[in-house]
């Protein structure tokens, strides 16, 4: 199956209803810092050279893969020692999280995809048809997982294929279930959750000033439909990326300027019927996770500045530590965010060390 889409002129009632709200007002308002005490973060001690990882709440376990492509399993707050479930994980794993919490993902193109299974203990490598593309691990549904893979011609199209992996099978079987090609200026979003698939387009419309789409695909009808965002407003700066919250029915829009501005950052926050607009100065933003309204950046002077979007208040951890960088995929916060695990590359150091972080109410 193939869909061939230039123009997209379908809508959907399932979106938030942006072209209803107002966002930039008077301009974006500064972060509110909060100066409170925290306790010192604790270090994993057998978390040495990660690359990867991700939370398992419920079975209070993190999972990472390290640099020697080993799969490791580390209780949580018990005195149990950290397992080494896999030995072959060549390639980064996805942060995606499949809800009974025994199947992990990764690859980064079609031609080294995987998935280790709980069941079997074995990390399968997928064959997956066509020749070798870029990947995004979307979802799991049940022992399903659904990827996109892709590629751009030399007008700007993207070539995109939708692909289900079986993974209850002895060995995983990965079926093709629709491809279609997208115009310029389209990419994808974060924060995809079944059966959707999210993707945003930005474009300049003059003087300045740039436009916002949002879309969305389904994979079970394969329909994709879009929605025109502040259609009466003047987006200032370019859309740097799509953040979509769908269990919180929030999406994050982050609005940045490498250019023109010395790397000027801001977000529109939208939440249901409401917007808020905040500037987060030359600090480029992470989002780590999609069931909290979280961002992180940075601190030149040391540290990583947490901003709940709710408030725009926003509070420093571990600002004795001068950090080397920061990717979204470094931090995970508990759900009810009592406790902040991350991933910290210290400045000058090649390796990454775990540290846990207790976190308090500073949004409050």
């Amino acid at each position: 199956m193939r869909t061939m889409l230039s123009l997209i002129i379908l809508f959907s009632a399932a979106f938030l209803r942006a072209e209803s709200v107002r966002c930039l007002g008077d301009g974006p308002k500064p972060l509110q810092a909060i100066a409170m005490p925290s306790e010192d973060a604790e270090f994993l001690s057998h978390s040495n050279c990660l690359r990867e990882f991700v939370l398992w709440e419920t079975g209070n376990m993190l999972a990472y893969r390290n640099c020697w492509s080993q799969l490791i399993t580390h209780p949580l707050q018990t005195q149990k020692k950290p397992t080494i479930i896999s030995e072959t994980a060549f390639s980064p794993m996805s942060g995606v999280i499949e809800s009974s919490e025994s199947l992990l993902a990764g690859g980064l193109y079609t031609s080294d995809a995987w998935i280790w299974s709980k069941k079997d203990g074995v990390t399968h490598h997928l064959r997956i048809p066509g020749q070798a593309q870029r990947l995004i691990h979307l979802f799991w549904k049940d022992n399903f997982l659904y990827s996109a893979a892709y590629n751009v011609d030399a007008e700007g199209n993207k070539l995109v294929s939708f692909f289900q992996t079986d993974a209850s099978r002895r060995h995983p079987t990965v079926t093709l279930i629709d491809s279609m090609e997208l115009g310029p200026y389209i990419r994808f979003a974060t924060g995809h959750a079944y059966p959707y698939v999210y993707f945003f387009r930005s474009f300049p419309s003059g003087h300045g000033v740039y436009k916002l789409w949002q879309l969305e695909y389904d994979v079970n009808t394969h329909k994709l439909t879009s929605e025109s965002w502040f259609p009466d407003e003047k987006l200032p700066l370019p859309i740097e990326s799509v953040h979509r919250l769908p269990s919180i029915n929030s999406t994050a829009i982050i609005l940045n300027d490498v250019c023109r501005n010395c790397n000027q950052a801001r977000v529109l926050w939208v939440k249901e019927s409401s917007c808020q607009y905040y500037d987060l100065g030359s600090s480029y933003p992470v989002f780590p996770q999609h069931n909290v309204p979280i961002l992180a950046r940075l601190q030149p002077k040391g540290g990583i500045d947490v901003i709940h979007l709710d408030t725009g208040k926003s509070h420093t951890f571990f600002g004795k530590y001068v950090l080397g960088n920061l990717s979204s995929s470094d931090l995970k916060f508990t759900s009810d965010l009592k406790t902040l695990y991350v991933g910290l590359n210290f400045s000058g150091i090649s390796e990454k060390y775990v540290m846990k972080q207790n976190v308090p109410k500073f949004w409050e």
